[in-house]
This record gives structure tokens, sequence and C-alpha cells, in this order.
């Protein structure tokens, strides 16, 4: 090869490596590109929906309060006997706007008071309220128990009365130890926590979660506690009571849960308290 050829070869060679890396650059920039775009896409579809469910929730949350409201007015100027009823005072079903509510009035008394209730109770409500094994429900009930003796201790050494006589916060028992937020979660509608009162369930007014635990898995002792409820046709009550709705938004189903009691500042009427956040569930419908 001559001098020349060699010359010119040498000459060629650099240009050809410059492009090809400026061609992997480019490519190396489109697939970064493609990436971005994908990701953005991606993220785009996920905040749609995630918007998407917030309004729906905020829709159900808005139309549930309004039946919770409702559903107390209604009873206050109906004031009927329940013995002439033909169907019981705890269930309803209202038109909120486009949402059709279907509501639920759970009295405190139709719940399990954590403060009160016997240990035996209290070992229902985690072994079959909240489903954990046997011993690990054991070791909840006297958590619970001992959390509940410091409270009573407290009362009495601050002399307290109306302080500890109205509804507690109810997740002040996650300070019992090993009792966790999943766990929590399991027993919030099933509980209720007060001085006042006392540690028995009422039947006629519980809902079919807490005849559920209070039947301990037994098929029949359940039934009677249905039957009961079909004959007494438990009022709803005067005092505090949580007021559970659901409604369809879209293709699914949401709960809503409200605290509610008379308003006693204003001499009349009823007012929200306290509101638990909307969650999703299989049906409109209650059980029981």
């Amino acid at each position: 090869m001559s001098s020349l050829s060699q010359g010119a070869f040498a000459y060629r060679n650099p240009v050809r490596a410059q492009r090809g890396m400026a061609l992997a650059i480019l490519l190396w920039f489109i697939a970064a590109l493609t990436i971005l775009v994908s990701g953005v896409v991606v993220v785009a579809k996920v905040e749609s929906r995630t918007a998407k469910a917030q309004m729906a929730m905020a829709k159900v949350a808005a139309a549930g309060d309004g039946a919770a409201l409702l559903y107390m007015a209604t009873r206050s100027l109906q004031q009927a006997s329940i013995a002439g009823e033909s169907e019981s005072p705890l269930r309803g079903v209202f038109q909120v706007g486009e949402s059709q509510v279907y509501v639920r009035a759970v009295p405190v008394a139709g719940l399990i008071n954590l403060l009160k209730a016997p240990e035996d109770v209290l070992l229902q409500l985690f072994r079959y309220g909240a489903g954990v094994p046997e011993g690990r429900a054991q070791r909840l009930t006297a958590s619970v128990v001992e959390w509940r003796q410091r409270k009573l201790e407290k009362r009495q050494m601050l002399n307290a009365s109306d302080s500890f006589s109205r509804v507690q916060v109810l997740e002040d028992v996650m300070s019992a130890t090993g009792l966790t937020r999943d766990i929590f979660e399991r027993i919030r509608y099933l509980s209720y926590a007060s001085m006042a009162g006392s540690g028995e369930v009422n039947v006629a007014v519980a809902p079919a979660e807490v005849l559920q635990v209070l039947a301990g898995g037994n098929a029949s002792l359940y039934q009677e506690y249905l039957a009961t409820q079909r004959q007494q046709k438990g009022a709803p009550g005067s005092g505090n009571m949580r007021i559970d709705t659901r409604a369809m938004s879209g293709s699914r189903a949401y709960q809503r849960s409200v605290w509610i009691k008379s308003n006693v500042i204003e001499g009349s009427g009823w007012q929200i308290y306290r509101k638990f956040p909307v969650h999703g569930v299989s049906s409109v419908e209650f059980n029981g």
C-alpha cells in the first residue's frame, strides 16, 4: 500500500468514529426521551385515577353527611312507636341529589365498650372481630384491660366526672401494648370508648358485625340474635350514635360513617361531631 493510500485511510477513520459516536448519542437521547415521556404518561394516568377516586369519595362523603342529618330529622319528626312499624327504624334509604344513600343507625348501646366490656367479650372482639389467633387475642385482651385500668386510675386521681363521662377518643386504645393500626381498623366499627353506661351490648340495636362477634362463631346463636332484633325492632335512642351511610359512585360502593349527637347547646336538632374517612365496601346494602 502506498503512503498516499495509508494517509487517506488514516484521515477517514476518525471521521467514521465520530459519526458512530454521534449516532450512538442520538440513539441514547431518543431512548432517554422515550423513557421520560412514558414516565410522564404513567404519572398522568395515576394522578388522573387518583383525582377521580378522590372526587368519588368526596361526593359520597357529602351525600352521606346529608343523609345522616336527614335520617335524624325524619326520626325526630315521626316519633312513631316501634311496635307499630313494619320495618326497623335503624335503617333507611334517602335520595340526596343524584345519589341514593343507604343509612344505618348504630347506637352506642349496640357496640362494644372498650372501657367496660367484660374480658370474654374483648377476647371475642379480637378473635372474631379482628380475626387474630387465640393466643394473640388473649394478649391483646390483657393489654386493653391494663390500658383501661390506667385510665380509670387517672379518672380517680383527678376526681373527674364530666370529662370521662362522654365518649372518649377511640384511637387512644392504640396505646395498649401490641394493638397495631391494622388491628384497630378492624375493630373501629365494632367498638367505642366511654366511662358512661354499662359494659353490656344491647343485641336489639347491635349491627350484624357485632352480633357475629358476640356469637363467637356460633351460627345458631347469631340467628337467635337476629330473631331478637326482628321481634324487638329496637329504637335508635336519644344518645350518641354512629350513622353509617353507603352510596354508589361510578361502579364502586363506598361507606361514610359519622358520630352524631343531640344539639344540647342549641336546644334542638342534631349535629355531627366526628367523621370517619370514606372507604370502599362490597355493597351499598348492610348485612343482617
